[in-house]
């Protein structure tokens, strides 16, 4: 069940697929498509004096071609020019990138596509009747990947807990559990950020802290304030030597 929609860059969205139970009559009816498979690429090679053959250093995919046959079905002889003229506007080869998007049930991709220029094409002939038109478009991806819809993610939350006059050891911050954002996909990508109560601390606070004195959300206090206590220990026993002689 091919399910696409088109969303121009005037605003207008597009909904071209199949019939089925849920649309059995939709405006815009899906007849068919090429590139949405494989994208091709462009084998890079460099060759030396002497040498058999190449050596390969890359593959790098090169922009996509797409093309999209589709009919619109009409009440009237009227309905079907406003249509039309629609049709024409969401496709306008010098509006720019639009975003052509492949509902796959409960996932969706999408690409930034701009139209060819002798797009769109209505068929005339046996491609067209009083209340139907059949409509070729031609598209390109300047990027080949497709990219799943935004998926949003609250991340850590950095609180401020300092406030004045101070007294040691106090919490300069507090920071909500750790989270991992890992970005799945067809491709594999072993990246994956995570960030710690104490990693984010120290980069958000303690770089820009000339006193550098920060103490942890437990009862137990932290390397860092200890030894932040020791040194103004040892400040205060020398100014008092110093008062003494």
């Amino acid at each position: 069940m091919m399910h696409i929609q088109w969303h121009a860059v005037n605003g207008d969205i597009l909904d071209i697929r199949e019939p089925d139970k849920e649309v059995p009559d939709p405006v815009y009816v899906y007849l068919t498509s090429s590139g949405f498979g494989g994208s091709g690429c462009d084998v890079q090679t460099v060759k030396g004096p002497y040498q058999h053959g190449a050596t390969f250093l890359a593959a790098m995919l090169v922009p996509r071609s797409l093309s999209l046959t589709f009919a619109i079905i009409a009440q009237s002889t009227e309905d079907l020019y406003q249509r039309r003229r629609t049709v024409a506007a969401a496709f306008s080869p010098v509006a720019g990138e639009g975003r052509l998007v492949w509902v796959q049930g409960e996932h969706s991709f999408s690409l930034r596509c701009v139209v060819g220029g002798a797009s769109p094409e209505f068929v005339a002939g046996q491609g067209s009747g009083p209340t139907w038109q059949t409509v070729t478009v031609d598209l390109t991806a300047s990027d080949p990947c497709w990219f799943e819809d935004e998926h949003e993610q609250h991340l850590q939350g950095l609180v401020g807990g300092l406030v004045f006059p101070v007294a040691f050891p106090t919490h300069f911050a507090f920071v909500s559990p750790t989270v991992t954002i890992d970005n799945p996909g067809d491709v594999e990508s072993p990246k994956t950020s995570t960030s710690s109560t104490y990693r984010v601390l120290r980069a958000g606070l303690c770089s820009r802290s000339r006193s550098r004195l920060i103490s942890r959300s437990s009862a137990r206090p932290s390397r860092l304030t200890t030894r932040a206590t020791s040194r103004a220990r040892s400040r205060s026993a020398s100014l008092a030597r110093r008062q003494t002689r």
